[in-house]
């Protein structure tokens, strides 16, 4: 596992999604500190995520990202923490001066709020929709002091529970000053080879599921097909008990799934066919001595190393996970040591493993 800070690059927002999502299914595994998303600048929501993640990021840590956020301008640390506005109960502040806070980060006064990013004052009454928030706040002066904190329903506009502190992050991104290069200077670029524009881009190693011929760097990834385990290569379900109990002899096997509802479902039918398969932490995966066993995390598609078989939903059953696979050669190659690797190498992946090529 590359333990350096990286900044990974996709064609796509989606892409970028998925890949941090398989990426931290093996960090967990490998009890690695998870990798961050920073979605591109959409509006107040995720001009609240996007803040919050760069209040996130440590010297330490990596992100994974589109093409499009690479240019973006982001709030820097230092200028979210003294934008900020950390309210709470009984605090003394004027209203004054929460409006113009609001809206130096990006807040619009309205005179009834609906979406996140907006605020309204009315006499001693203020409702703020922060960007982060599901619902939005309504505060209650007396004077200066914040008398009560509560969120509130939009459509009844009636309140529910007592909020006694919340932390206003900003709702719009800046459009000029610091940019997501500037702020990953010094970390290891990872671009994904359907990349098409790459002038312009700084030095990176270009992850590509492309064959191509010539002497590369066995990784051991092998392929799932002729495992008999897809539906495609087997007549009905009730032919994966033999099918797993074939490969537990010679690799540990683990399932990961979606829910409760489909370990259950599993368990059932391995146990139908006299394996006993386990439900474990996906943390323990490859800590774990047993030769097969169940465990739940979102993985968009499996993986095949000579010591484990990790498979999925979409091995198992052939449905389409909940968000389109991403070529899982882009996670075989964060994985591996990529210690040795210059910019300008690609790496590639074939059924026979990753290899470089200058």
């Amino acid at each position: 596992m590359y333990d350096r800070p990286f900044l990974a690059v996709e064609p796509t927002e989606e892409s970028a999604e998925e890949l941090c999502r398989d990426t931290n299914f093996f960090r967990t595994a490998l009890r690695k500190n998870p990798v961050l998303f920073l979605p591109e600048p959409n509006g107040p929501a995720l001009s609240g995520r996007r803040a919050d993640v760069i209040c996130s990021l440590g010297k330490r840590d990596s992100l994974i990202v589109s093409i499009k956020s690479l240019d973006s301008t982001v709030w820097t640390r230092e200028a979210i923490t003294g934008s900020v506005i950390n309210l709470r109960k009984d605090m003394e502040t004027a209203r004054s001066d929460i409006e113009n806070r609001l809206t130096d980060m990006g807040y619009r006064s309205v005179p009834l709020v609906s979406e996140r990013g907006e605020f309204s004052r009315r006499g001693w009454l203020m409702d703020i929709f922060p960007s982060t928030a599901d619902k939005p706040l309504r505060l209650e002066f007396f004077g200066d002091e914040i008398d009560s904190m509560r969120s509130f329903d939009i459509d009844t506009q009636r309140s529910a529970e007592d909020v006694p502190e919340f932390l206003i992050l900003p709702a719009a991104d800046l459009t000029s000053g610091t940019t997501l290069r500037d702020l990953m200077q010094d970390a290891r670029y990872f671009f994904s080879d359907s990349i098409q524009e790459r002038e312009g881009l700084p030095d990176g190693i270009f992850l590509s599921h492309y064959s191509i011929k010539g002497t590369g760097r066995d990784a051991g990834v092998l392929s799932l097909s002729g495992l008999g385990i897809t539906p495609e290569e087997r007549r009905s379900v009730d032919e994966l008990p033999e099918k797993i109990g074939q490969l537990m002899r010679e690799h540990r096997v683990v399932i990961v799934t979606s829910s409760n509802g489909q370990s259950g479902r599993l368990k059932d039918i391995l146990r139908d066919g006299g394996i006993i398969a386990p439900l474990i932490e996906s943390e323990d995966i490859f800590g774990y001595e047993g030769s097969v066993a169940i465990t739940m995390g979102e993985l968009s598609s499996g993986l095949y190393l000579p010591e484990i078989l990790i498979l999925t939903e979409k091995e198992i059953f052939g449905g389409r996970p909940a968000y389109r696979p991403i070529r899982k050669s882009r996670v075989a190659g964060l994985l591996t040591s990529l210690d040795d690797l210059r910019p300008g190498d690609f790496v590639v992946h074939t059924d026979h493993g990753i290899g470089r090529f200058t």
